[in-house]
């Protein structure tokens, strides 16, 4: 079912793109707040929502002021299957959007990050922005971007990058609109939903714009895993079975992801090993990409 309130004004060429769960209604007055309150305001927010009962929205959305239409998608899927219903719905609709900027609903953005990432991606078909984790509650607890560093010399990447590690996640990200018509019909639900999803809809030709200008505050919980965090044995078994299931996706018969996952198996199977591994990785105090520190592993491993 879909729900739209009605606002006189131009057609939005930006579309941002969430999934509201149970979980995430705590937040939500907080996330439409930092919406308002853009620089760039001729946007609409579609919004999946899962499983959050019509009046508990309703209550929240007419005790919050904002400027931009919102558009309800029912639906109740997987992370993935949400994101893919709602987008699949938005190519049948014949919007006339032409970016899409994918957020979390539990996390908050900088004031001028829709007018950063939409005017970049005039020019690229993708727009990956920076993180400043914050605990549950208090965005005061950093005021540092994770990746700045590590990518201020390579802004322009392609989608080799992503073959081993990631940064583009559906909680900072935007594409071109174009970018959702080469969606299946049908796809699995990863450990690593976002890393399979951009790896599998962009091509060698597309190119990706790390913006270090555009700021998400990525709110911390128990399943998010950017930053700042220390490595432990259950991490690092949750890494190696995230990058298991995406090689067994993506790359099955590629010889560099089998040699990776084979040395992973070799390390994971020796707790001497295991424990080698953890302190040798925490001690190189790198803010790692999503699921790059295997990478790592494979060559202190092999040396």
């Amino acid at each position: 079912m879909e729900i739209q309130q009605k606002r006189s004004r131009m057609a939005s060429e930006v579309c941002v793109f969430s999934v509201l769960h149970q979980g995430a209604v705590k937040f939500y007055t907080e996330f439409l707040h930092s919406l308002d309150c853009q620089t760039y305001s001729n946007f609409d927010l579609f919004l999946v929502v899962d499983n959050v009962r019509s009046e508990i929205l309703k209550d929240i959305e007419n005790k919050t002021l904002h400027r931009f239409k919102i558009i309800h998608y029912e639906y109740s899927g997987g992370m993935l299957e949400n994101r893919i219903k709602g987008l699949q719905h938005l190519v049948k609709t014949k919007n006339k959007y032409q970016t899409i900027v994918f957020l979390d609903s539990d996390d908050l953005v900088a004031k001028n990050y829709i007018e950063i990432v939409s005017r970049n991606n005039k020019d690229f078909e993708v727009v990956v922005s920076d993180l400043i984790p914050f605990s549950e509650y208090h965005k005061a607890d950093s005021d540092m971007p994770i990746w700045n560093e590590r990518l201020m010399n390579k802004e322009i990447l392609d989608v080799t990058f992503l073959k081993n590690k990631n940064i583009l996640g559906f909680g900072n990200t935007s594409i071109h609109f174009r970018l959702i018509e080469r969606l299946k019909s049908n796809y699995p639900e990863p450990l690593a939903p976002d890393w399979y999803f951009f790896k599998d809809i962009l091509t060698l030709s597309d190119r990706i714009k790390f913006s270090k200008e555009s700021i998400i505050f990525y709110r911390q919980h128990h399943s998010n895993i950017a930053g700042y965090q220390t490595l432990t044995h259950e991490k690092l078994r949750r890494i190696f079975q995230v990058k298991y299931d995406h090689y067994k996706l993506m790359y099955y018969t590629d010889a560099d992801s089998v040699e990776e996952i084979n040395t992973i198996t070799k390390i994971l199977n020796n707790e001497k090993d295991i424990t080698q591994s953890i302190n040798y990785l925490n001690q190189k105090s790198i803010n790692f990409f999503w699921w790059e520190e295997t990478t790592y592993l494979k060559k202190s491993y092999n040396e």
